[in-house]
């Protein structure tokens, strides 16, 4: 007989067996070797926001708070045809003169009339101030008019209210006995996802079920453990890495895959989707990890930060690790600490001027090249599942009863039917390129 060929469930199933095989000291079960960290993300999910879907297709809203921060795109002394470049002082806008910004439709909706707003550019040279008059809506074209309540000032070769890039909203000054003007426009953003079908089998053969020589105390208990981790891992890099999409299964039948994090963020925050090696920010010359790295970091945590919570999870390679560490050793300003606990799993903290950012090796960054010099940023009160099938065990009615189309075993599984909610995308990152220099080829 050729033992070589005998599947032994959870022992072996295709390595050659040597020939003597009787009245050996069989250790029961099977030694098993895993990665030395866990599958957080579906752990967080499941705590967090968990709602019920009606259907495989689901959508929702999310917005931010309204700053009053406007981007000008050009500034006229009329209806966008002259543009205000004064050349000296006698040309320069004085008091209770009239100015026309060029902005985005978007950002105008949030404008009105009796607003009282600061004009000025990125380093705050300029620092004026005026009521809006009026607003009108017309695409890239769309403009408010300002009256200023202070004068411009001509600085030759120098910086004035020409300069200006941002409108920032200061709110409404209504005079009295007015009238109610029209209410600040909402648009908030609007999201769509799919659930996904999970699903692992559990499976073992009546023989298997009774004899005792597999070596394994509970063979079915065994498989049982074996299909829930397998689900875990699957949702786990579902919610990390899935792309949403929606199409025909091979069986002919729909078949949907949930849009995960990393999808989420390159969709709605693709800004916070940043390489050190190409990032500009960084310069356009060669730049050494530990010369450009900590600078890179923090512009990124200044940015993590800005909006939701001053505490974030970062889900972390050994890769990344090493390099933050190769910094932090130089720095005054950040702090590492290692050995913590947060969120029911072991991080490391690292302490930025602007937040605490608890690192945690993923199993999956850990163990996959590619993703061994990587960082997510999750803020986990924006994580959620909607469940269209909660997480549940089928099992085999078969196994005891027997019917006439019954296999001589057991066949069973888990199954569930679920997509991710991610609220404020803007609020994670995905981070490459820890430890490499740049630029550096992709």
């Amino acid at each position: 007989m050729d033992l070589g060929s005998i599947a032994f469930r959870g022992v072996r199933n295709s390595v050659d067996f040597v020939a003597d095989l009787m009245d050996h000291d069989w250790r029961v079960g099977v030694a098993k070797l895993s990665p030395n960290v866990t599958t957080p993300l579906a752990f967080l999910a499941s705590l967090s926001k968990r709602e019920k879907a009606a259907g495989p297709l689901y959508d929702w809203f999310s917005e931010k708070e309204y700053m009053g921060v406007v981007g000008i795109t050009g500034i006229y002394t009329d209806i966008l045809s002259t543009a205000y470049n004064p050349g000296q002082q006698s040309e320069c806008v004085g008091v209770g003169g009239v100015l026309y910004f060029k902005m985005s439709e978007d950002e105008a909706k949030r404008l009105q009339a009796n607003h009282r707003v600061r004009l000025s550019d990125a380093d705050l040279t300029v620092d004026l101030q005026g009521d809006v008059m009026n607003v009108v809506l017309a695409g890239a074209s769309s403009y408010c008019a300002v009256k200023m309540i202070q004068a411009d000032t001509y600085v030759s070769g120098g910086t004035n209210l020409k300069d200006a890039t941002y409108l920032i909203d200061l709110g409404m000054a209504a005079p009295e006995y007015s009238t109610w003007g029209d209410p600040k426009a909402r648009d908030p953003e609007h999201y769509i996802n799919y659930t996904q079908i999970f699903h692992a089998v559990v499976a073992a053969t009546g023989t298997q079920l009774a004899t005792s020589t597999y070596r394994i105390s509970d063979p079915y208990a065994k498989a049982k453990a074996d299909a829930a981790l397998d689900m875990n891992r699957d949702m786990e890099r579902a919610f990390l890495f899935g792309r949403r999409s929606v199409g025909l299964g091979q069986n002919n039948m729909p078949r949907r895959t949930t849009g995960g994090l990393t999808w989420f963020i390159e969709t709605y925050a693709a800004a916070n989707r940043r390489d050190f090696r190409s990032d500009v920010s960084v310069g356009t010359g060669a730049v050494t990890w530990l010369n450009g790295g900590m600078d890179w970091i923090e512009l990124a945590m200044q940015d993590a930060f800005k909006w939701g919570s001053d505490t974030r999870l970062a889900l972390v390679g050994d890769g990344t690790l090493s390099a933050i560490n190769a910094l932090v050793k130089n720095s005054t300003t950040y702090n590492i600490y290692h050995g913590e606990k947060a969120y029911g799993i072991n991080i490391s903290i690292l302490e930025t001027p602007f937040g605490i950012l608890a690192m945690h090796r993923h199993q999956l960054f850990t163990t996959v090249s590619p993703d061994n010099n990587r960082m997510l940023i999750v803020d986990p009160g924006n994580l959620g599942i909607k469940d269209l099938r909660p997480f549940a065990y089928k099992k085999d009615l078969t196994r005891e009863l027997g019917s006439a189309v019954s296999v001589d075993g057991v066949k069973e599984g888990y199954i569930a039917e679920c997509g991710t909610l991610i609220d404020h995308p803007s609020t994670m990152m995905d981070l490459r390129g820890f430890g490499y220099a740049h630029p550096s080829q992709l």
